[in-house]
């Protein structure tokens, strides 16, 4: 009870006294509120220059107006092709053959990187020799999520697919390349060696062979001793997407432009920067009137009634139209065709290149 007592006290003491000590103390927090503001006049000689009170800006003059404002995009440097060294490309019946302009030893670390670049298996390669290589069966689409699931349900598994590359020298240090693919499945069956061009997956990987050819050989030989001596460039060249373009030559003009495209066997149309490999008459479009038609057995179709196509999903890449470009860079013009609206883009980009080789 004393405790407590004596506590009471003690906190009522504390309050007295605080109380007390704000009586007697002024309060200044306020005091901004009756501030005057003190203005001394600068007096300068007579005769003196007038003094001005402004920002002086260094080439005023040359400083450009500020326009509207408007939304800032990033500057991106220009998209650049490179040059390929010749590598002749013969699709034959059973293979696709090349021509490496290269030794065996070289030509073979070519291949045995590009198979690295898609086949992520740990050991890729099944046989490796100085004259064949042959790599490790592997799937070339991946599978989604939903189809993976399917597959473990069902039990029924995508194929994977084998290459095998056979190495000839030839005169000129030059050497024979022939690949060939056969189909492998999740059962052990193997299929046949067969060309690539059988399948639009594998027939892709000939195609993107052929780009790596020719990109690396050109760079190997890109020397600065060498650079002043090259010859006319080469008539396709090749950005880093595997996107093939054509060269044009340097500061051609629009006829020209439309003369070389026209040599290439591609029709310019009436929309403005369209082309297309058939005439304007030919053209599959969205609206057509098409026969419905169904398969009765044998190779033989039945037509039920016409339709309106409402899409391009069936439709051939040669029966559409693309929009093309001229992209310019320091090496010369380039033809750019944008094929991004067909299902195997660099498939297409090289059907377009085979036409402007001579």
């Amino acid at each position: 009870m004393k405790k407590l007592t004596s506590t009471m006290v003690t906190l009522a003491s504390t309050g007295l006294l605080l109380t007390g000590c704000s009586s007697f103390l002024t309060d200044h927090a306020d005091d901004y509120q009756d501030g005057v503001d003190q203005n001394t006049a600068l007096i300068a000689p007579e005769g003196s220059t007038p003094l001005e009170d402004s920002l002086v800006i260094p080439n005023e003059g040359a400083v450009a107006d500020l326009q509207e404002k408007k939304e800032f995009v990033a500057p991106r440097a220009p998209f650049l092709y490179q040059s390929m060294a010749k590598v002749v490309m013969t699709e034959k019946q059973d293979a696709v053959e090349y021509v490496f302009p290269a030794d065996v030893r070289q030509s073979k670390k070519i291949i045995e990187d590009f198979v690295s670049s898609f086949n992520d298996s740990p050991t890729p390669l099944v046989t490796d020799t100085d004259t064949r290589i042959t790599t490790t069966p592997a799937p070339l689409v991946e599978q989604g999520r939903w189809r993976s699931l399917w597959s473990q349900i069902t039990r029924v598994y995508p194929s994977k697919t084998e290459f095998s590359f056979d190495l000839q020298p030839q005169e000129n240090a030059s050497t024979l390349v022939k690949m060939q693919m056969r189909e492998v499945s999740e059962e052990g069956e193997i299929g046949e060696w067969v060309s690539p061009t059988t399948d639009l997956n594998t027939y892709g990987m000939a195609i993107r062979l052929w780009g790596t050819i020719g990109r690396k050989l050109d760079q190997n030989s890109a020397y600065l001793s060498e650079s002043k001596k090259q010859a006319e460039p080469s008539p396709i060249w090749i950005n880093g997407s595997g996107m093939f373009a054509a060269y044009l030559g340097k500061k051609v003009s629009a006829e020209q432009i439309e003369q070389k495209i026209q040599q290439a066997g591609l029709y310019l149309l009436s929309e403005a920067n369209q082309l297309a490999v058939v005439p304007e008459d030919e053209i599959a479009r969205v609206g057509d009137v098409i026969p419905l038609e169904i398969p009765v057995g044998k190779g033989k179709t039945q037509k039920l009634f016409n339709v309106k196509r409402r899409d391009l999903d069936d439709v051939s890449w040669d029966k559409r139209t693309y929009p093309y470009k001229i992209e310019r860079q320091a090496a010369g013009d380039f033809l750019v065709i944008d094929v991004s609206a067909t299902e195997n883009q660099q498939l297409t980009s090289y059907f377009f290149a085979k036409k402007f080789l001579k």
